[in-house]
């Protein structure tokens, strides 16, 4: 009986190694070379499969750690899925190499890492032989290219590509045209603006409203532009004038600042309702009265001639 057992027993082991041998391993790595033996510059395919359990995941690894110095990756096309099923997962990547020194390169084994939860598998493709021979030259027959010149045909849209490139080039430099025309157009109006402010402020100032009076540009129909030119020589003139920073302030802080210099009610009133008015027009729409415009440009003088600095007080009256 005992012995009945033990038979029954080898004979179970038997049929479970018989099974696990005839069942195909579900992790393994091939690797392969076609041809396994080019000339300088020619291409060799190189072929990476794997197979693994379909769950986990496969760390990335860089091909060219396993080529040498002397093997040149071509190109690499996209990974192709051969088999996808519920027991295994087989991929493959192909690599197109080449080389252009002559003898036998090695191509090292590609360490593969497959992760599942808390287990790691690890698998090693075979190592590769890649012969490359060098190109016979025959003395008889004279210098001769490897390969024949390949002629390159232009599609229209490659034309058209160095059209638009030759109008960029033009445009870009009628651009840096322009541009160098305006700075010195600046640098000539910059300068005559230096020589302008040699000019006492309430001069150039009386000067540029007199110009803005023979416009007359109201009666275009111009009206905001017209308060906002006036309101311009004025900033320009208080600016100079009191030392304060007028042409970054509103008619607020302008008003506030001038109320705080001793002397000045006299005057205020007259800036203070050509300014607020001003504002009307050009942020509220409003549209004067056409006797106003002008009535603006003679209250502005007004308000010029009341603060004249003492000195031109005294050559006044002399």
């Amino acid at each position: 009986m005992r012995s009945c057992v033990v038979i029954f027993a080898i004979m179970l082991l038997l049929v479970q190694n018989m099974a696990l041998a005839d069942r195909p391993s579900t992790a393994e790595v091939r690797a392969t070379i076609e041809p396994k033996q080019i000339r300088l510059g020619e291409h060799a395919r190189l072929s990476l499969e794997w197979t693994v359990p379909p769950d986990g995941k496969m760390l990335a690894h860089d091909i060219r750690e396993i080529l040498g110095d002397e093997l040149e990756v071509l190109r690499s096309e996209p990974l192709d899925t051969l088999v996808f099923s519920e027991d295994s997962l087989s991929l493959r990547e192909v690599h197109v190499i080449t080389s252009w020194d002559d003898g036998y390169h090695p191509i090292r084994p590609v360490n593969y890492k497959h992760v599942l939860g808390q287990d790691t598998l690890a698998l090693e493709s075979p190592a590769l032989l890649l012969e490359v021979m060098d190109e016979e030259v025959e003395l008889e027959e004279g210098i001769r290219d490897i390969r024949p010149i390949i002629p390159v045909s232009r599609s229209p849209w490659e034309i058209m590509r160095w059209i638009l490139v030759g109008a960029a080039v033009v445009m870009v430099a009628y651009l840096i045209y322009h541009w160098l025309r305006k700075r010195k157009a600046d640098d000539e109006t910059a300068s005559d603006s230096e020589k302008r402010e040699s000019v006492p402020p309430h001069i150039a100032a009386i000067s540029s409203l007199e110009t803005l009076r023979r416009k007359q540009l109201w009666r275009d129909g111009k009206i905001k532009q017209h308060h906002i030119e006036l309101t311009d020589i004025l900033r320009k003139y208080v600016s100079k004038r009191f030392s304060i920073a007028a042409q970054e302030m509103t008619t607020r802080e302008i008003l506030h600042a001038l109320r705080s210099l001793p002397g000045n009610e006299t005057y205020i009133g007259l800036l203070s309702d050509i300014l607020q008015e001003s504002d009307m027009v050009k942020f509220a729409k409003y549209t004067p009265e056409m006797d106003r415009h002008e009535d603006a440009i003679e209250r502005a003088l007004a308000f010029v001639s009341k603060t004249l600095p003492e000195t031109d007080h005294y050559e006044d009256n002399a």
